[in-house]
């Protein structure tokens, strides 16, 4: 509840309840959050929606509450959401029914991040229809999605060919239900269609997070149907932006360890692009987890010089770890000689400060690499000064 607020309005006239609602929100800076989100759920609790129109009507009226930066700029948003929590139908007959187009406007944005959860796919269709107030139908397809995907793939399949044919099913965020029937899924015409549409880097986003549910679910499953696929953009699934848990990248050593040849080599152009590498090396203990996990040589060492020269140059120090976790120098230096620091698949990071270019040669030294070799691998990197 909002700090200085009662649960109860105890009569008090809407310009009252409303001077006290600016300051409290005013004093707490809550602002507009992930949808169904609203810090007066329990202030308003016992409020009748007639009190939460008075009070949201009043203000609409209240400069603080409209312009831009207002002390109670959300305010609106937050009593509008409650009643549409309630009674969605009737607060979207008031919105739509207003007399004042530009508090249409305004208010849109309350109706895609209040609309019920469990009507999301009515709200897709009538946002894809144009019907006033409903907004964008992006605000209304991952919930659409997970709607569907209660009553299986097939559901899932034909909303995906409804979402396609508006451009839309390539910015869907997937939650499927647990036991949910991904290979029944992945053999629709609609999952080809989106998985074709992952061969573009930048329109990959919806076949990565239906392959990232699935990872979730039932990783061993997933990464023999990913196994058979060539498409490099569907394999970085594997490598997530995030820690996806203690165990993800263990259970994925042991997975890579099993693999052939072609599909280790699949796995390793996905770790490469898109600096999925370096996202990873820059948490030092996340990629160690990786390479300690791993067993084969060969793909160790695939690793970590990917791992190892990415993580330079997004930071020396962060690399550090990496290097040190040889326990030989002279296995260090040897590393960093093969690197080639050239691949513009490396020079990702935003340049370095001077300070890392004196760091790296005093740890060359301090490995025991002769002065030659020093200067080779220094030369070798490309010092981009930092901004």
């Amino acid at each position: 509840m909002p700090a200085g607020t009662t649960r109860r309005n105890d009569g008090a006239s809407p310009v009252s309840i409303l001077t006290r609602l600016i300051e409290d929100h005013s004093r707490d800076q809550n602002p507009m959050g992930a949808p169904q989100y609203n810090p007066y759920n329990a202030f308003l609790s016992d409020w009748s929606d007639a009190e939460i129109l008075a009070v949201l009507e009043k203000s609409l009226r209240d400069p603080q509450c409209m312009l831009p930066g207002g002390c109670g700029e959300n305010i609106p948003h937050f009593l509008l959401g409650e009643w549409l929590r309630r009674d969605a139908d009737a607060a979207l007959a008031w919105l739509q029914n207003h007399d004042d187009p530009r508090i249409r406007e305004v208010l849109t944005k309350t109706v895609a991040c209040y609309w019920p959860t469990d009507r999301a796919e009515e709200g897709l269709r009538r946002a894809l229809s144009k019907e006033s107030c409903f907004g964008s139908p992006r605000s209304y397809a991952n919930g659409a999605i997970a709607q569907s995907a209660k009553r299986g793939a097939a559901e899932v399949a034909n909303l995906l060919e409804l979402l396609a044919s508006h451009n839309l099913d390539n910015w869907v965020e997937f939650d499927f239900p647990d036991h949910f029937d991904f290979k029944s899924l992945v053999a629709t015409d609609a999952f080809r269609s989106l998985l074709g549409k992952a061969s573009d880097p930048k329109d990959n986003r919806g076949s990565c997070n239906l392959y990232r549910e699935w990872f979730n679910q039932d990783r061993n499953k997933a990464f023999g149907w990913l196994a058979k696929q060539d498409n490099p953009i569907v394999w970085q699934s594997l490598f997530p932006w995030d820690d996806c848990g203690n165990d993800h990248y263990v259970w994925l050593a042991g997975a890579l360890d099993a693999a052939d040849g072609p599909t280790r080599d699949r796995a390793m152009d996905a770790f490469q692009s898109e600096n999925r590498a370096q996202s990873l090396g820059k948490k030092p203990e996340t990629a160690l987890r990786l390479l300690n996990a791993v067993h084969d040589p060969e793909l160790a060492a695939r690793l970590r010089t990917d791992l190892t020269a990415q993580a330079i140059y997004y930071d020396v120090r962060v690399a550090l770890p990496l290097l040190e976790n040889l326990s030989d120098p002279s296995a260090r230096i040897a590393l960093l000689e093969k690197i080639d620091f050239s691949n513009p698949n490396y020079q990702g990071g935003f340049g370095f400060p001077d300070s890392d270019k004196a760091l790296f040669r005093a740890k060359l030294v301090e490995w025991g690499a002769t002065p030659e070799k020093v200067e080779a691998i220094i030369q070798a990197i490309v010092w981009r000064k930092k901004p």
